[in-house]
């Protein structure tokens, strides 16, 4: 996984970006149970019942290394103010028909790439158009 963006001097900062990652990375819809009651357990991890890219069991007590690394990059994504620098989707055209991405980026690429074992599912919406 790659890191883009500049980290923050203060820890303080560094804590309010991840806190902030860490609660958009709550919406999203994760294989497995909370390792304890919501009542107990504020976050979605640690997840009983996942297995790792490689069909490895991961242990209900430990949050996976790519989940903290997603978290990570996804905050670094989130600093960055000018978005106009960001990749936008590309247009395929077959025919008459023709298919682009959504304008602006939701999520980076690369932290949904690292978090997709561990995803009950995830989807985008394209938009399609007939020239």
């Amino acid at each position: 996984l790659t890191f883009t963006g500049k980290w923050p001097a203060t820890e303080a900062a560094q804590e309010a970006l991840l806190k902030q990652a860490a609660l958009k990375m709550e919406t999203l819809s994760w294989k497995g149970t909370r390792a304890a009651s919501a009542e107990a357990q504020a976050l979605a991890f640690p997840r009983a019942g996942l297995t790792d890219r490689d069909g490895y069991a991961v242990a209900s007590d430990v949050v996976p290394r790519a989940v903290k690394t997603a978290q990570i990059a996804l905050a670094l994504w989130l600093a960055k103010k000018d978005r106009t620098a960001d990749p936008s989707p590309a247009i395929l055209k077959v025919g008459s028909l023709e298919m682009s991405g959504v304008k602006q980026q939701s999520w980076p690429d690369n932290v949904m790439a690292t978090l997709a074992p561990f995803l009950a599912s995830y989807g985008g919406s394209i938009k399609l158009e007939r020239a």
